[in-house]
């Protein structure tokens, strides 16, 4: 996995990202719950960071 600095915090990030907004529960779709943790697992195990996620 390819890192950048993430500004001036001197954080090693991953060039790609993993929005996961459409996995956040009933009001974005009501995706699945098994599948939605296979995907974010298998986005952890890749080393893709930052992991974005916001639950309201």
């Amino acid at each position: 996995m390819h890192t950048r600095t993430f500004g001036r915090t001197g954080w090693q990030v991953s060039e790609i990202g993993f929005g996961a907004w459409g996995i956040g529960g009933g009001a974005w779709g009501g995706a699945d719950d098994a599948e939605s943790m296979a995907a974010v697992q298998k986005v952890y195990d890749s080393l893709v960071r930052p992991l974005i996620h916001h639950r309201w």
